[in-house]
């Protein structure tokens, strides 16, 4: 997938957020058809942990960076459980290798993490979204982060549909 740039990021969201269509069914049930795997992720990933507003962060945040990818790349092809579970493991394994970390030793190797990725402003804006999000709490914003990587690295795994 072609980078995604902060001015096309900020292209989703104003239009995410300033859309009536996209507060309906219609545009989730698009969203679901195009991506289901990711869909599937985001409404059930720490499903009972999270608060409905939490939830609802996850997920209008994940619809901004699919929404950002078809500006891009239309005809992305759809991720596939397999690859999804891949990048699930994968990053499973980052937290387990952080875990040790002190609290600024973690922030300077997610720093790295963020500034060293290929889709280095999708990664950016997703923890932008949740630092500015008064409705989720300090104690998950890691999670959420780890969650929207993943979304932006499945999405950027798969190859334009030709």
């Amino acid at each position: 997938m072609q980078t995604i740039s902060a001015s096309v990021l900020q292209q989703s969201s104003d239009y995410i957020e300033n859309n009536a269509y996209v507060q309906t069914d219609d545009f989730i049930l698009h969203f679901g058809n195009s991506q289901p795997a990711i869909m599937v992720y985001l409404m059930a990933v720490e499903h009972d942990d999270l608060k409905q507003s939490e939830r609802e962060s996850l997920l209008f945040i994940g619809i901004k960076l699919w929404y950002a990818t078809q500006l891009v790349e239309p005809e992305l092809a759809i991720v596939t459980p397999e690859l999804l579970e891949k990048i699930i493991d994968n990053n499973l394994q980052m937290i387990n290798y952080f875990s040790d970390e002190t609290e600024t030793d973690l922030e300077r190797q997610l720093g790295l993490v963020i500034d060293h990725h290929p889709q280095f402003e999708m990664l950016s804006f997703a923890m932008d979204e949740i630092v500015e999000d008064e409705n989720l709490r300090e104690i998950i914003k890691g999670g959420l982060f780890v969650h929207l990587k993943t979304v932006i690295e499945a999405l950027d795994a798969v190859n334009v549909v030709h």
